[in-house]
């Protein structure tokens, strides 16, 4: 259908033009064309485009997160302080806002990651991504457009999800869903420091290079080439009969108008927060009830074991109080069911 509006329509603009409209801004704009779409230079400045665009989410997000998870901490303090001690406070403030806290500690990173991508698509450079890119994301099955979606996965996957609305074609559009959450999002970043900090020592590799920061990335460079062959194999799973094309428009650079990208931002966010929160919100109940849940004498004889357990290391309270959570956590039906799985 694209194709044939083209078909249609160019021949009359053609024939109605009768000079090619010459300026300053498309004479920049193919100088700078040369550059940012070119195989190699292209390439290398899409990397550190996005290495600096990671930097500054992680850079710029750790203040507002911290100061977020703060505030969800002290406001459940405040809550088992001033209601009384029973599975009521325990579902409102391990169940509830804990779903909720795990919500919107996101916000700030979701946030700056489509700021920065915003920017990029008003100025006009995210064109010029898909553009470059759609040959090789083809290879996969994927679709130039795919690439946004990739890159957005960085931060979460279900935005990054939303925004495969524009990939027209429906095998493309249904790889770039499947894939997308192999790419390491923010949420990971927790596990992945205390696992590398854990095994990895942190030992200086070629004189200047930390082992432990090279394995963090060889870990998302590992998610990259997880979704790359997973859509290979998808691309020979799926049949399609409809043929892929990319159609699209690379406007002239511009400056960004402020307004398009704080409502792009603010759509974002809020459907991340109604939509994805929604379900954050009922597994981190139904998870509640599960770890608060479990055989009676199981998680009796759990807490006793770990009573006595603890006497005999001469714990304090506090090691003790943690000893007997753990042993009635394994007790419960969400221990029985890792254990299980």
């Amino acid at each position: 259908e694209t194709m044939q509006r083209y078909d249609r329509f160019v021949p009359m603009v053609r024939a109605a033009i009768t000079a090619p409209r010459a300026g300053a801004g498309s004479k920049l704009t193919d100088r700078i064309d040369r550059f940012v779409t070119h195989k190699l230079w292209g390439t290398l400045f899409f990397i550190v485009l996005m290495a600096l665009i990671f930097q500054a989410i992680f850079a710029w997000a750790a203040f507002p997160m911290d100061a977020i998870d703060s505030g969800v901490a002290a406001l459940g303090e405040g809550l088992q302080g001033i209601l009384p001690e029973g599975w009521i406070s325990g579902l409102l403030v391990d169940g509830v806002l804990a779903g909720i806290g795990g919500v919107v500690v996101f916000i700030p990173q979701i946030a700056i990651l489509f700021f920065l991508i915003s920017i990029l698509e008003e100025v006009g450079y995210m064109s010029r991504a898909v553009f470059l890119f759609d040959r090789l994301m083809q290879r996969f099955g994927l679709n130039g457009r795919s690439i946004v979606a990739l890159i957005s996965g960085g931060a979460c996957a279900i935005p990054a999800i939303m925004s495969t609305r524009t990939i027209s074609n429906w095998k493309e559009r249904l790889i770039t869903i499947l894939v997308t959450p192999f790419i390491s999002c923010s949420a990971r970043i927790p596990v992945y420091t205390v696992l590398v900090a854990f095994v990895v020592p942190a030992k200086k590799v070629l004189g200047f290079f930390n082992l432990q920061g090279l394995v963090f990335m060889g870990l998302y460079l590992l998610g990259v080439a997880a979704a790359l062959i997973a859509a290979w194999i998808f691309k020979l799973i799926l049949k399609s009969e409809g043929s892929s094309f990319l159609l699209m428009e690379l406007p002239e650079y511009r400056r960004p108008v402020m307004r398009n990208i704080l409502i792009t931002v603010w759509e974002k966010v809020r459907t991340f927060v109604l939509e994805a929160g929604k379900i954050i919100l009922i597994i981190s109940v139904v998870f509640w009830f599960l770890r608060s849940l479990g055989p009676a004498e199981a998680r009796q004889a759990g807490a006793a074991q770990a009573v006595a357990a603890a006497q005999a290391q001469s714990l304090d309270s506090t090691a003790t109080a943690n000893s007997v959570a753990a042993a009635e956590l394994e007790a419960s039906y969400a221990g029985i069911l890792g254990k299980v799985i």
